[in-house]
């Protein structure tokens, strides 16, 4: 649990890089243990606490106000989307992918797009999901940050997004492959208590194989044939990828 920082006076959000907290809001008395906190500008001649790019608070603490509270836009979809709100987002683009499959796809390039589209839906979704355990619990991030930091690719990270270690991690994370059996169980195992959602038998290892092959050899096989993909391993491969995001869900749902 963060902080609970207390401003005298209005609180004004002008960044996306915030997270909603139920029990932020105005007109409040001061909160035991808050953190009291003094306007920092005088906007239109009231008193603010002004949060921008260059003044960010952590996601984990919330914010009260004995005045106004204001945001002027939505917080990053990072750092609000709970896991029913990432599989909504998994389900729309997954009706997108059959809606062109039943009335666009004709020939083998368009299935080995569609293929490719299905499988970095997979991998999309399960960094989605992993970013939304990461922003719901302030131990597991701190933890996760203290690995990163000491990468070379989050000192990138760094110089593209600024001082702000809760956005830079996050984009670290986006940065990160999520298209591979270890990786998945790893992330379900250390971080769901579930070991091996991902049996060394099933069908997606093949599909992970095969969107290497894709993405790195030219859909080219060890024997250099080039793979010719149909509607019906396109269809199979949307089917094994919803079995295994339905999965998730479940897990994700009944974790506590």
């Amino acid at each position: 649990m963060g902080k609970i920082r207390y401003v005298k006076g209005n609180i004004l959000i002008k960044t996306t890089e915030f997270k909603y907290h139920a029990d932020n809001g105005c007109l409040w008395d001061i909160p035991d243990g808050a953190e009291i906190i003094q306007p920092n500008r005088i906007v239109d001649g009231v008193p603010c606490y002004v949060i921008d790019d260059n003044n960010t608070i952590s996601i984990f603490d919330s914010l009260r106000a004995t005045g106004g509270f204001t945001a002027l836009d939505n917080g990053s979809y990072y750092f609000n989307s709970s896991y029913q709100e990432v599989y909504e987002s998994y389900l729309q683009n997954k009706k997108e992918i059959e809606d062109f499959l039943n009335n666009n796809a004709s020939n083998s390039f368009a299935y080995k797009l569609l293929f490719m589209n299905i499988m970095t839906l997979l991998d999309s979704f399960v960094c989605e999901i992993f970013i939304s355990r990461l922003t719901s619990d302030e131990g597991l991030f701190n933890t996760i940050f203290g690995e990163a930091y000491k990468t070379k690719d989050y000192k990138k990270i760094v110089k593209e997004c600024g001082p702000n270690k809760e956005r830079c991690l996050v984009y670290y994370e986006m940065s990160q492959s999520y298209i591979s059996k270890y990786k998945i169980n790893s992330i379900f195992t250390k971080h769901f208590n579930s070991k091996d959602i991902i049996s060394k038998k099933s069908p997606i290892v093949k599909l992970i194989k095969l969107r290497h092959d894709v993405a790195h050899n030219n859909a080219r096989e060890r024997n250099g044939k080039v793979h010719i993909f149909t509607m019906s391993e396109v269809q199979n491969t949307l089917k094994e990828v919803d079995s295994l995001v339905g999965k998730i869900m479940t897990i994700v749902n009944s974790y506590k």
